[in-house]
């Protein structure tokens, strides 16, 4: 093979890829048994503003960064595959709010992660894990409820190439965020695209990009409405396109802010209140032979 022949190759690469079909399959059932080393960053930053007659009562803002690496084992999965516990060794849990750094746990501390009234908890050295401690491992090692799939939200029945696109199943996201956050949303619309696809170490990796907005109407105190909401979901993901591989790539940004006003004391004075909250970041499982 001569270095001029070299870009011909690639071209004829990138389009046979583009030409040919993949089946688009997002979840990948798991079983007990199964081991992942895991590495998950996830950043978010908050802000909440309140004033009463037009005067400031309050303003917060945080930032935080929460930085996690394991080798996870599951322990149980539901009928879909779904894990439903799981046991962590943690290398690294690391916490920064603001601009202090906290390092939570690592050195191979073992953390179980599993549901108890449909709620997920975590117990770290056989103790329950409460404060600083859960709120991290809850963004970094939850456990997520039974039910639906990624595949349900964001999946096709149908094969698609490179830059063919679908829209997601709205109603089914509306429904979930119901059951499981008690959050009412309305006028969610947004498209899963398969943007390309690349090869590495041998295998066929699907990339895949996702947009949803809309608005969303969280539970108040007595005595506010809602006069502005929005929420924006962006969501890319790397699979194989093996739907037998279990290796997964996701890098999510999900925003939400609102507006609202009243008078929760009916004889005080007018209330508005402002909100808004952000977390992106990234996740990788990799499965551990």
């Amino acid at each position: 093979m001569t270095l001029a022949r070299l870009p011909l190759l690639l071209a004829a690469f990138t389009a046979a890829a583009a030409a040919q079909d993949f089946e688009i399959r997002l979840h990948r059932p798991l079983k007990a048994g199964d081991r992942f080393a895991i590495t998950k960053t996830v950043h978010e930053e908050t802000e909440t503003a309140l004033s009463a007659g037009g005067k400031a009562v309050t303003n917060r803002r945080e930032k935080l960064l929460i930085e996690f690496k394991s080798e996870a084992t599951v322990e149980e999965v539901d009928a879909k595959g779904k894990p439903q516990r799981f046991t962590h060794k943690v290398s690294n849990l690391a916490l920064t709010v603001g601009a202090e750094r906290k390092q939570l746990l690592g050195g191979g501390a073992v953390v179980k992660a599993f549901l108890e009234d449909g709620k997920p908890v975590f117990e770290a050295a056989g103790e329950r894990a409460t404060g600083e401690l859960a709120r991290a491992l809850s963004a970094a090692a939850s456990v997520g409820k039974s039910g639906a799939s990624d595949d349900e939200f964001f999946g096709t029945k149908e094969r698609k190439k490179v830059g063919d696109s679908w829209n997601v199943n709205a109603a089914a996201m509306i429904k979930d965020m119901q059951a499981k956050g008690n959050l009412r949303a309305e006028n969610l619309a947004g498209k899963v695209t398969l943007e390309k696809v690349t090869t590495d170490g041998g295998k066929r990796i699907l990339h895949l990009g996702s947009e949803v907005k809309g608005s969303f109407f969280p539970p108040l105190p007595p005595g506010l409405t809602i006069k502005e909401s929005t929420m924006r979901i962006k969501l890319g993901a790397k699979v194989p396109a093996s739907v037998t591989d279990t290796h997964t790539e996701e890098e999510g940004d999900v925003s939400f802010a609102l507006i609202a006003t009243g008078k929760p004391d009916p004889n005080g004075a007018e209330v508005e209140l402002k909100s808004s909250q952000r977390r992106w970041g990234t996740s990788a499982q990799i499965p551990i032979k």
